[in-house]
């Protein structure tokens, strides 16, 4: 299965294909990558199991290059998105476009939505250790006896707050968050209409959640 990502340079900049392979080839970590096929404006490489294209185009005042993924059988998405972050970090990108969406993601939007997945860990700070002189003998403490009044108190609040949670809701309240959630899906769902920003943050969440639920190792 392939997934592609389209990268927006601002003007018309000197694009380099085979410099551009470059920057993502110590990350597909596969044996025997080679040049299948160039052109101009194309480039294809391919190992076993693996088919990595680039593509370019000019629109406007932009440059346009589409970065495509293929895997065989394997789903391309995950491995796509380290792709993409690897790319936007290391080149003058303005924005990405996932999968064909109509929404562009800002380039400092997308990179740190993914920083959490594939920025290299800081080293470990080491604790200090403080060495504290403790006296030879312990000083001894007064008993503080609880007031029973203030036992019984305790207790029955605790028995009260156990039996709330344990009632069942009633069909009332069912009824009335049923409402309360559609009408926060609604105000969602309107405000992502209304806002790129949100909409580009939502599909930054969107690819966060399927690089970590495809159990990303940082292999393709």
């Amino acid at each position: 299965m392939s997934a592609k990502a389209k990268f927006v340079f601002t003007g018309r900049p000197s694009v380099a294909l085979p410099q551009m392979a470059d920057v993502l080839k110590p990350y597909l970590r596969v044996e025997g990558l080679h040049v299948d096929d160039v052109s101009l404006n194309a480039l294809r490489m391919a190992a076993p199991g693996l088919t990595l294209s680039f593509a370019v185009s000019h629109m406007a005042d932009e440059t346009v290059v589409t970065l495509s993924l293929d895997l065989g059988d394997a789903d391309a998405s995950a491995r796509l998105a380290e792709l993409a972050y690897r790319f936007t970090r290391a080149l003058d990108v303005t924005s990405v476009i996932w999968q064909d969406r109509k929404t562009a993601i800002p380039r400092t939007a997308f990179l740190e939505g993914l920083d959490a997945v594939f920025a290299p860990a800081p080293p470990p700070i080491a604790p200090r250790r403080v060495s504290v002189r403790r006296a030879v003998t312990m000083r001894p403490r007064q008993t503080r006896v609880t007031d029973d009044r203030f036992d019984a108190h305790v207790a029955a609040f605790e028995d009260h707050m156990r039996a709330a949670f344990r009632r069942e809701a009633t069909a009332a309240e069912i009824a009335g968050e049923r409402v309360g959630i559609q009408n926060q899906v609604s105000d969602v769902a309107g405000n992502l209409a209304k806002n790129p920003g949100l909409r580009a943050a939502s599909l930054v969440v969107t690819i966060t959640t399927l690089v970590l639920s495809g159990g990303f190792s940082g292999m393709i």
